[in-house]
């Protein structure tokens, strides 16, 4: 609908996935407190809570990111990307604008760092 380029479209982008980004934040904290709560409610010995809990948060962190990924981060993808039609400024394609408008800036600098920027060819000085 709203032709907008790429690295607009990430700041755009960002902007609207910054509460999300505070809640999850949050979330994992809550995460690591449930698990400590599950180690700790076993009642085995220390080291054993301690186990208890990393593997409990470890499979808690997967669940809640796959339920995150799923309900949150797709559908709001899906509808700032109808909403906005991203132009390529810094990606040389319409898909890579929209990596662009995922991930940031990171994209088009990897890409400036991968390309061939003829070390190998110096300049020999002039001989007068």
């Amino acid at each position: 609908m709203f032709g907008m380029l790429d690295y607009r479209a990430y700041k755009l982008y960002w902007l609207i996935g910054l509460p999300f980004r505070i809640v999850l934040r949050i979330l994992f904290f809550i995460v690591i407190a449930i698990a400590i709560g599950i180690g700790h409610w076993t009642g085995y010995p220390i080291l054993v809570q301690i186990v208890v809990a990393y593997i409990a948060m470890e499979i808690i962190a997967i669940v809640v990111g796959l339920v995150w990924t799923l309900l949150i981060v797709m559908p709001l993808e899906k509808i700032f990307f109808w909403l906005i039609d991203v132009v390529p400024s810094r990606g040389k394609d319409t898909e890579e604008a929209k990596d662009i408008v995922r991930s940031g800036p990171i994209i088009w600098l990897s890409k400036k760092l991968m390309n061939d920027i003829g070390i190998g060819r110096m300049r020999t000085p002039r001989r007068s």
